[in-house]
């Protein structure tokens, strides 16, 4: 079958730098979107810009809008987007786009990086076995590790847009990842960090993020976790162990 796609181009060297292309492909429904992307640049367009690496979601590199939705180009197939109207695709929106479907990543990742998500053992040394923990502890943190920094949770989210300051989505679930591991003994330094005006209280609870994120991951729900951690404090004896986001919570909150 026959179906369109419409690109926003992008290129800060053309005068106007901004316009759409279209391109009439034949395709099946079980193509995937990053396959279109791959033949349109293979034999049509050699200037049309975009990435890609694994093509299996999980580097989250080709993060982009799909028909007006936050999706990886790799998981999304030509039969999601049904009818025969023309499919819309654009780069992810809140961030500097550096050429067509291509945007910086760097301020999203540095947020990331900002709020230290790494496990700080200051007693385990160089050599002796690994950190352990108990399988419910890890359920607690489980679905928080499946992040794969693609940001179209924090690309969708109008607090950002609005707020480029704001700490977002993303780095919030590595927050919530690394605050509630209990191997983490340097949880405090990421409480002070997202306690701040730019933290997690930016959020409004819009629930953009949960359903752009490619891993079904409840964003929502961490981001919650840590506004617990941030009101309850952390109980030294029993860390963690009343804070843990329970589903239907926030619903209950907001109602």
């Amino acid at each position: 079958m026959l179906r369109v796609f419409r690109i926003q181009r992008f290129n800060p060297e053309r005068e106007p730098n901004q316009w759409v292309d279209e391109y009439t492909l034949e395709v099946n429904e079980d193509d995937k979107i990053l396959d279109i992307l791959l033949k349109i640049r293979d034999e049509v367009d050699t200037t049309l810009g975009f990435r890609a690496s694994c093509a299996h979601g999980v580097c989250g590199s080709d993060g982009m809008m799909i028909d007006g939705l936050n999706r990886l180009a790799c998981q999304t197939f030509v039969g999601d987007i049904p009818g025969r109207k023309p499919i819309n695709i654009a780069p992810l929106k809140g961030v500097p786009v550096e050429k067509d479907l291509i945007v910086d990543m760097d301020p999203l990742l540095d947020k990331v990086k900002s709020v230290n998500p790494w496990v700080v053992a200051k007693e385990h040394k160089a050599g002796e076995r690994e950190l352990l923990m108990s399988q419910e502890d890890f359920e607690k943190i489980e679905d928080m590790t499946k992040c794969i920094w693609c940001s179209c949770c924090t690309t969708s989210c109008p607090s950002l847009w609005s707020d480029s300051d704001y700490l977002g989505p993303q780095a919030l679930v590595m927050a919530a990842r690394f605050i509630l591991d209990t191997r983490n003994e340097d949880a405090e330094k990421i409480i002070e960090k997202v306690g701040g005006l730019d933290g997690v209280f930016r959020c409004h609870t819009i629930g953009n993020c949960t359903d752009a994120c490619p891993r079904d991951i409840d964003v929502t729900g961490a981001i919650a976790a840590v506004k617990k951690v941030l009101l309850q404090g952390i109980d030294n004896e029993d860390k963690f162990s009343n804070i843990v986001w329970e589903k239907g919570d926030e619903k209950e909150q907001q109602g």
